[in-house]
């Protein structure tokens, strides 16, 4: 199995964010990797110590997962990366997701 380990600094656009994965994880089918593991806050930088998660938060099936699920489908890998999750009121979980070759959320 081949792997590769994404290592990006997020910042505090999720489009973005997410633009970069999807490149990343585009480039790495292209090198045969079969799984790709992006860092946690992926989807989000945590940002300054008074910055509050729980306004970028997002569900499972939300915008930033639904990406990395196409992209996933699309190059046909398994994708793991972290993501600010929508707990209650002003928390937030710190997710990490597993996206399957066939786009499915798998964790």
């Amino acid at each position: 199995m081949k792997v590769a380990v994404t290592q990006i600094a997020a910042g505090l656009g999720k489009v973005e964010n997410s633009g970069r994965l999807r490149a990343l994880i585009s480039h790495a089918a292209e090198h045969g990797a079969s799984l790709v593991i992006a860092p946690e806050a992926a989807m989000h930088d945590f940002g300054p110590a008074d910055l509050a998660l729980a306004p970028v938060a997002e569900p499972l099936d939300g915008p930033f997962v639904t990406s990395i699920a196409d992209a996933a489908e699309r190059s046909g890998l398994t994708v793991l990366a972290g993501m600010f999750e929508v707990a209650d009121g002003a928390r937030v979980f710190n997710t990490v997701v597993a996206v399957g070759p066939d786009g499915e959320l798998i964790g």
